[in-house]
Order: structure tokens, then sequence, then C-alpha cells
């Protein structure tokens, strides 16, 4: 049975994920702290939230069976911001 890829997120012993300000499918453009979508996006925002918010690591399953292609045939990555707290 194959296994899809995942985005893996920790924070530090002692700290817990308190906040996700960015998460996108597609080819988000820029840096921490100022990414934007790009042309093509699908917003995990929530879903990423959802899965990550107060624990101290948790992980996204990657495909696009998964979740959704918003642009076939074009290649994508997965970005996420996320922010540790004590």
């Amino acid at each position: 049975m194959s296994q899809s890829p995942e985005v893996r997120l920790s924070c530090e012993h002692g700290w817990h994920i308190a906040a996700i300000n960015f998460a996108s499918f597609g080819t988000p453009e820029g840096k921490c702290g100022t990414f934007t979508p790009g042309n093509c996006h699908a917003d995990m925002l929530t879903i990423v939230k959802k899965a990550c918010i107060g624990q101290d690591g948790c992980s996204i399953p990657i495909s696009a069976a998964k979740l959704g292609d918003p642009c076939p045939g074009v290649v994508k990555r997965f970005v996420v911001e996320a922010l540790c707290s004590e």
C-alpha cells in the first residue's frame, strides 16, 4: 500500500502551534510573512487550523486526490506559515 506524501509541522519541546497564518496548495508566492496565493490556489487554511492549532505537531496528507486539483497539469506546492508559542 502506498502512502501519500505529507507535510509535518512541529514545535520545539514544550511549545504548541498557536496560529496558522497562511496555508495554500497550488502556486503560492512570496516568503514567510508575505505569502500570497498565486494564480493557482486551493485555500487550505481551515483544514490546517483544524488539524494543528493547539498541538505540538501535526501532519497534513498532500495529494491532488485528497485536496482537489485547483489547476490540472500545473506543478503545485503546499505552503504553510505557522506560529509556535509556549
